[in-house]
Order: structure tokens, then C-alpha cells, then sequence
């Protein structure tokens, strides 16, 4: 009898030391989908203060710089651009500017890929007043839309700077009735310089230094708040631009 006690005994330890190992291993593995779960929820909440207006213009003052500048030189060649926002990011990368003739290295690269159009935008802090250059070049015949604008939730162009490239003719500018107005020729496979002056009541246009039309020409259909956004886009099956320099200085903010 003494010998079949032992054994049982023997045979509920064994039995407790499984059942103590088998809880470890279930608590793990509770820790650890609880810990999946909070890196998907907090990454969704980043996703969100990125992407959403609301939330963006909330924190816009803390995410977003007065000044900055970007020559993508420093960007890896085939990513998208550092700091720069897009709704078709597979028609937008860094590429290595081809012609070693030009002084330009790694340049903004987009390109309508599906028909559906492409979007490639900068922010920057709510601003009353501020300058905004890039330097932009065509490799497509069809239009290219260039906007310094808010953050609409519905797109909205009547408070807009508004900038139209239609190469092989011309730069057209909206003016305060609505109707765009040819400012200067332009021509594909060339580069120009783009430099805009704005405030709160007009704007003011410069192409390779040169002053287009008078400051009055320009001004808005409605009168805007702020602006705080470059926008390039365009909408044209396969239509491609390329785009560097960019220099954001903010004047005043709100």
C-alpha cells in the first residue's frame, strides 16, 4: 500500500507542474495578443492625426514647421518624399535626375498612373502671410494644377492661390471673378522657378524672377482665413511632372 501512495503522489505532482506550466504559457499568450492589440489601436490613432483635417488642424501647430526646405537629397532614391503628403503614393517618388548637365540631383517624381489622378501636397502652419517657392518642370502635355490652399473638407478654390500649368502654352492664374488668366508661356522638358507672395487679401507671382502682371490681378473670389497647404496635382492619364526646391517661410501666423 505504502508504495501505491507514493506512486500517486508522485503522479500529482507531475500532473500540478504541467497544469502550473500550461497556465504560464496561456498567460503569455494573453499578454501578448493584449500587446498586438495596443500597438493596432495606437497605430491606428496615428494613422488618424495624420490623415484626418479635423484632427490636423487641431495639431497643426506642433506638427507642422514655419519655414522649411526640401531638395530631397537626402531622401532615398524610389521612396516617397520626406514630409510631403499624397493620395496616390505609388505615382509619387523620389527619383535621380538624369541630366548631370542641370544642377539638380534628386528630385519629387509624379505621375498619373491609372487615370485617376494624383495629389501631392506640403503643409505647413497656418499662415496670413508667407512665400512659397519650387521649382517645376513638365514631361507630360497636359495640365497641372498648383494650389496654396486650407484644409478643406470639400475642395473649395474660390479662397485659393490658384496656379495652372497647361504646357507647350502657357501658365493661366485664377483671378478674382473666377476665370483663369494667361500669365506667361511655357514650355515641357524645361525647367522654371516659381516664386508666390502671399497675405490674407492678395498674391503675388514671379516665374524665373520675372513679375507676372500687377498685385491687384490676382485677388481672391472669397476672402480666406489662412492658408496652409501647397498642392500639386494632376488628373491626366500618364501625365508626369517633376518638382525640387521647395521653400516654405512663413511671415505670419495665426
Amino acid at each position: 500500500m505504502k508504495k501505491k501512495t507514493k506512486k500517486r503522489r508522485g503522479k500529482k505532482r507531475v500532473s500540478k507542474r504541467l497544469s502550473h506550466s500550461l497556465k504560464i504559457k496561456r498567460e503569455k499568450r494573453k499578454f501578448v495578443r493584449f500587446l498586438l492589440i495596443v500597438i493596432v489601436l495606437l497605430t491606428g490613432l496615428f494613422v488618424a492625426i495624420l490623415y484626418s483635417d479635423d484632427v490636423v488642424n487641431y495639431v497643426s501647430d506642433f506638427w507642422y514647421s514655419s519655414n522649411s526646405f526640401h531638395d530631397f537629397e537626402s531622401n532615398e532614391v524610389g521612396s516617397f518624399p520626406e514630409g510631403f503628403r499624397g493620395t496616390k503614393w505609388e505615382g509619387t517618388k523620389v527619383i535621380e535626375w538624369e541630366n548631370s548637365s542641370e544642377s539638380y540631383g534628386n528630385v519629387a517624381e509624379v505621375m498619373d498612373r491609372d487615370g485617376r489622378g494624383v495629389e501631392f501636397a506640403l503643409r505647413f502652419k497656418k499662415a496670413q502671410e508667407g512665400v512659397v517657392e519650387f521649382d517645376i518642370y513638365a514631361d507630360g502635355s497636359e495640365r497641372i494644377n498648383i494650389d496654396i490652399c486650407q484644409t478643406d473638407d470639400e475642395y473649395d478654390t474660390d479662397d485659393d492661390v490658384c496656379i495652372r500649368i497647361d504646357p507647350d502654352d502657357a501658365v493661366f492664374v485664377k483671378d478674382r471673378v473666377g476665370n483663369l488668366v494667361e500669365v506667361s508661356p511655357f514650355s515641357r522638358d524645361t525647367w522654371y522657378h516659381f516664386k508666390i507672395e502671399f497675405n490674407l487679401d492678395s498674391w503675388k507671382l514671379w516665374i524665373n524672377d520675372v513679375h507676372m502682371g500687377k498685385f491687384n490681378d490676382f485677388n481672391y473670389e472669397d476672402s480666406p482665413n489662412y492658408f496652409c497647404n501647397l498642392y500639386f496635382a494632376t488628373y491626366i492619364f500618364r501625365n508626369k511632372f517633376y518638382v525640387d526646391n521647395v521653400r516654405i517661410d512663413v511671415i505670419q501666423t495665426i
